[in-house]
């Protein structure tokens, strides 16, 4: 069959008008084409027809469907892209979001200013599908650790690891035993879960009703972040850590980490002015 690549768009926009945007929409479609078309987003602006075999288009209507109950796309396409990295996700773990991604090259810029940077271990703490440990591994030449909680997740991030041709060490353990971590790490990069359940009615509900709630919500909001304190404060062998903030709690993390060394701390805003990422390192 033969359809118009503009007469899908406009399908697709009537269909999804009151879950999302018209340009995140519009973001959505030109995804939902080149996986299912091979077609592109130049495609589209010229108003190209596309020859679309049966089976695919019965694919692409299933995915729309999925849409319209909500589901997010890089759950129904499988995958998405992080720091250049194509990272598999699924219902186990949390998508990665853009602000992760000034997280991950904070730390890559810092690292390769380093003297001997080489020889700094990095360990990455509840890695999900492991895209902040895959991503560091493809850029730095460290030796790049990470830990999740979760069986699953820690099978998922070794398929990411394995497709993005980068080896990290993977251990499954859950932040509270922290100290039965393998090796000594001299980095420390986490991004755990800092979502307060008050804060829950403003999130979209295609996150509320897809993401794991265990990778989202902190029924304590300063809790992982004082496990991480706790293990740095004792283990001085590690250097610097850096951290994905809520920005509700943001003073009160960095707080913690100025007790050990007060003037070792940065905070960064994201894109919005939000209080987000922290920097520490042990002077």
């Amino acid at each position: 069959m033969e359809i118009s690549l503009s007469e899908l768009k406009k399908e697709l926009l009537e269909k999804t008008q009151n879950i999302y945007s018209d340009n995140e929409a519009k973001t959505i479609f030109v995804w939902l084409i080149e996986h299912y078309f091979h077609a592109t987003s130049k495609d589209f602006l010229m108003d190209k027809r596309v020859s679309i075999a049966t089976d695919t288009f019965l694919k692409y209507q299933k995915a729309i469907s999925r849409l319209i109950h909500g589901e997010p796309i890089q759950y129904i396409l499988g995958y998405t892209e992080f720091f250049n990295c194509r990272i598999q996700v699924n219902k186990d773990v949390l998508i990665p979001r853009p602000e992760t991604e000034v997280l991950v090259d904070w730390v890559v810029s810092d690292v390769q200013q380093m003297h001997v940077s080489d020889d700094l271990r990095i360990a990455d703490l509840g890695t999900g599908s492991g895209c902040i440990a895959i991503a560091l591994a493809s850029q730095l030449q460290n030796p790049v650790s990470a830990i999740d909680v979760s069986p699953d997740a820690i099978k998922l991030a070794r398929k990411n690891a394995a497709s993005n041709q980068v080896n990290i060490g993977l251990q499954e353990l859950d932040l509270e035993h922290l100290y039965d971590m393998k090796g000594r790490p001299d980095i420390i990069v986490s991004n755990p879960p800092y979502v307060m359940t008050i804060e829950k009615e403003q999130l979209e509900t295609n996150v509320i009703d897809h993401e794991p709630h265990i990778a989202l919500f902190a029924e304590d909001p300063l809790y992982f972040y004082e496990l991480i304190f706790k293990y740095v404060k004792r283990h001085t062998k590690v250097k610097y850590v850096y951290l994905e903030l809520n920005h509700l709690t943001a003073d009160q993390v960095a707080g913690l980490f100025r007790s050990i060394d007060h003037d070792g701390c940065q905070i960064r805003k994201d894109m919005r002015g939000y209080k987000r990422y922290l920097k520490w390192y042990r002077k």
